[in-house]
């Protein structure tokens, strides 16, 4: 074989060898098919149906996809034709479904995005397939139909304003108004959503602060309305003009407008609130102040109020703060010895000596003059000055009797006798302690004078339940089951426990020491009687009975006093006045003052003290009023018992006496 026949043979042998070659790497590339798979937005899961949901007529709604080659090292996927059609291949109205391509080729490890578009051409539901004709392997996908649909509905929006007027504003400061967005609930209706709320014209000044519009669309539902709060924040001192646009998906309303309007002024100074108290006197409200004091009848209380305080700022009032004022050495300006109260119930012996409320209930309780100061604060942290209102304590009654002592925490009592009685039990007594004679702690409002009216004066049982009462007529001759009052015509449950439920019956123990009792042993044959106290109202005496009556306002137990005595009108009779040192709580001695004011006048006509009282259990007899006959023309006489000594006493239990 010649050298250039075996050059050939190799040159022959090398060539086939580089198309064999050549030919297996084209196969193992190009031959290798693709095939496609549909993803959702996240590429994460296949797409096996779209859902459009409901869309407003002619209103576009997009949704992504991603088209993806699922085969490796295979030859590109190439997408020829994307299309919609109905279930038999009849292709989709035009314009109802849309892809923004119709080929494509798609590598694979790089999904390649297609946007399908709905619009609704009118109110009903569309069912249609997206059919996807690509070179795809596997025979059943090359025409892959995905079903799609939507549906077409109707929101129609309405606006109760279209125009938001913010008025004069601060500069710096805020101001907010509302308009309404509604969304009709016909046939085909739907959700409306608001997809922008733009600015324009001032853009900076105004923005929108409900609802939250930081995740948009923002959906109305069909049938229901939507508040839209704008806010107005003023820069500069001048006239803003804006206009809010509402873009919406309501064919008929795609682009809706509010105009906007308001002025930036300067802010005045902040100047304080005005404090101004008002009282109310016979039922009306009436200003209080230095010029115009007020009257109060002690012991009493007198409403007072703040609401009628003002603000140059329009500034709400939201603070109120009541006191008693004080005079240039710091000094309470109210009548010596007083224990005063706000919103205190009256008698009690919590007292507030200060109050927050914008209305409160000022307590006086001693003859004398009163000064109420009120200080207010607006919103801005401002406080008034203060505003004053004198009140004058007087004493509304014929009579009245005022003790106070000088030690904290011990207890004296006020008493004042009736000497006009027929008889006492036990004999010898002077009255104290007896009831209805002495009107104290223990026997607060007895009954002197006419007597007062009641409804029945006694009723039976026999042994059943206490309410089960048998009024008897005053002549029935029954009296031995006729439960009579023993102490006189007085219902005090302070004197007589319960009385006016369960009678009670006068006896005695080992000691011969007189005392209440429930024993049924104590009643004639065993009986329980039953008395109905019921004063009669409506009786022409009710009025004059019960104005000649004493009554005592506050047992003060805590030290100091004032403890009263009133009558509103005194039954011609001798009143002797004795102070009791209850309980000394170990202090022991304290000097006490009483104070006697006559006809209503706002000096005493008497004071008496001050006297010292050592301990527990002394009594001071003070003095004798001579009160003369209604009409008679006579002077009130009043004897002081001097030389004023002390007797020790105990408390008398079931001491009585006759005033009829």
């Amino acid at each position: 074989m010649s050298v250039s026949r075996l050059y050939f043979l190799v040159l022959l042998v090398l060539s086939l060898l580089f198309i064999r070659c050549s030919c297996d790497d084209e196969t193992s590339i190009g031959s290798i098919s693709p095939d496609i798979k549909v993803l959702d937005e996240t590429k994460s899961r296949e797409v096996t149906e779209l859902l459009f949901g409901k869309v407003a007529k002619l209103f576009k709604k997009d949704i992504t996809v991603y088209i993806s080659n699922t085969v490796q090292k295979s030859r590109e996927l190439e997408v020829s034709e994307i299309l919609f059609v109905d279930d038999k291949g009849n292709p989709a109205p035009s314009g109802l479904f849309k892809s923004d391509k119709s080929t494509l080729k798609v590598s694979n490890g790089k999904p390649e995005a297609v946007v399908i578009s709905f619009t609704p051409a009118d109110i009903v539901i569309y069912k249609y397939f997206v059919l996807i004709k690509s070179n795809a392997q596997t025979l059943s996908k090359r025409e892959l139909k995905i079903p799609v649909s939507g549906e077409g509905m109707l929101p129609k929006m309405s606006l109760d304003k279209n125009e938001l007027d913010f008025g004069n504003v601060w500069v710096t400061y805020t101001q907010t108004r509302d308009f309404v967005v509604s969304n009709w609930n016909g046939t085909g209706a739907g959700p409306l959503s608001i997809y922008k709320f733009e600015f324009s014209n001032d853009p900076d000044s105004f923005a929108i602060t409900q609802p939250d519009i930081r995740e948009l669309p923002v959906v109305v539902k069909a049938g229901e309305s939507l508040t839209v709060t704008v806010s107005f924040i003023p820069q500069q001192i001048r006239e803003y003009a804006g206009i809010l646009t509402l873009h919406t998906d309501d064919p008929e309303n795609r682009e809706a407008k509010i105009n906007l309007k308001g002025r930036g002024i300067e802010q005045p100074k902040n100047e304080p609130p005005v404090a101004k108290i008002y009282a109310k006197v016979k039922g009306n409200w009436v200003e209080c102040n230095e010029n115009n004091p007020v009257q109060l009848a002690v012991p009493g209380e007198i409403e007072l109020s703040g609401k009628f305080s003002t603000d140059p700022n329009d500034d709400p009032i939201v603070g109120f703060q009541w006191n008693v004022a004080k005079d240039e050495n710091s000094r309470e300006i109210i009548p010596e010895g007083s224990d005063y109260c706000f919103d205190c119930a009256m008698g009690r012996n919590t007292h507030f000596k200060d109050s927050r409320k914008d209305i409160t209930k000022f307590f006086g309780d001693i003859v004398g003059d009163y000064k109420v100061k009120l200080i207010v604060k607006d919103a801005t942290s401002l406080e008034s000055n203060p505003a004053f209102c004198p009140i004058q304590g007087y004493a509304a009654q014929a009579l009245h009797i005022e003790l106070r002592w000088n030690t904290p925490l011990t207890d004296m009592d006020l008493h004042l006798i009736n000497l006009s009685a027929i008889s006492y039990e036990p004999q010898g007594s002077d009255g104290m302690f007896s009831c209805p004679c002495d009107c104290y702690t223990g026997n607060r409002n007895p009954d002197w004078g006419s007597p007062v009216p009641y409804k029945n004066i006694c009723g039976t049982t026999d042994a059943g339940e206490p309410g089960d009462t048998e009024e008897l007529p005053a002549d029935s001759g029954d009296s031995q089951f006729c439960c009579q009052n023993p102490l006189g015509n007085t219902c005090d449950p302070e004197c007589i426990p319960n009385y006016g439920v369960d009678a009670v019956c006068i006896s005695s123990n080992d000691a011969g020491e007189s005392l209440l009792t429930r024993d049924p042993a104590c009643y004639k044959g065993g009986n329980k009687c039953v008395l109905t106290c019921e004063p009669d109202t409506d009786s022409p005496d009710y009025k004059a009975a019960v104005e000649d009556n004493p009554t005592l306002d506050i047992d003060d137990v805590e030290g100091f006093g004032p403890e009263n005595i009133n009558i509103v009108s005194p039954a011609e009779g001798n009143y002797k006045i004795t102070v009791y040192y209850f309980n000394d709580q170990g202090i022991g001695s304290s000097d006490a003052w009483v104070k006697l004011y006559i006809n209503g006048i706002n000096k005493p006509e008497w004071i008496f003290g001050p006297f010292t009282l050592n301990k527990s259990k002394q009594a001071w007899d003070v003095a004798i009023i001579q009160w003369p006959k209604k009409g008679s023309g006579d002077t009130v006489k009043v004897v002081p018992l001097q030389p004023w000594t002390l007797r020790s006493i105990s408390k008398c239990i079931g001491c009585t006496c006759k005033l009829r």
